[in-house]
């Protein structure tokens, strides 16, 4: 008994712009905030929408193009937090772009956000800044647990995640 012939289809590749697509939503995908993605995809079409408006192909830019997206977010006045957050984003849909074989490099990953806005800040409170923070307010249940999760922030330096996830048994 022979086998019917089957009807090949040939599969086109992907284009790069589907690849760059693809990037973007895996990238997006890992994200849990619908704030966060929105604001990703913002940057990402931001991006491409001033390589456009330069004559430049988003999917073949070079360190260059990103270094004048960079100075050009400083001059419309963006912050350094819009140009970091920009970077990330290019950073993580050119380097998905390398491992899949699309380009051989990563234009956005030397690029530096430039200085930030203002002077440093000190990410502590002084000790003043912590009496009036941690001034009695009450007896109420969230002001005490308010209480508690400041005193272990001031204490111990935990960060942000692993304190929203501390439950009483991880404290004793």
């Amino acid at each position: 008994m022979t086998e019917p012939v089957r009807d090949l289809v040939t599969v086109a590749a992907p284009t790069v712009r589907e690849r760059v697509e693809d990037a973007l939503a895996r990238l997006l995908s890992r994200l849990a905030s619908p704030q966060t993605r929105r604001a990703y995809r913002s940057d990402w079409q931001a991006w491409e929408a001033r390589a456009r408006s330069v004559g430049v192909d988003a999917a073949a830019a070079r360190s260059a193009h990103v270094a004048a997206y960079v100075e050009h977010l400083v001059v419309v006045g963006k912050s350094y937090v819009v140009r970091r957050r920009a970077l990330t984003v290019l950073r993580a849909v050119y380097g998905a772009l390398v491992v899949a074989g699309v380009r051989d490099d990563n234009p956005a990953r030397e690029v530096r956000p430039g200085a930030s806005d203002g002077p440093p800040r000190r990410p502590w409170l002084d000790e003043a800044e912590l009496a009036r923070l941690l001034a009695p307010a009450g007896i109420e249940w969230r002001r005490r647990r308010d209480r508690i999760a400041l005193l272990l922030l001031a204490a111990t330096g935990v960060r942000r995640a692993p304190l929203a996830g501390a439950r009483v048994a991880h404290l004793r």
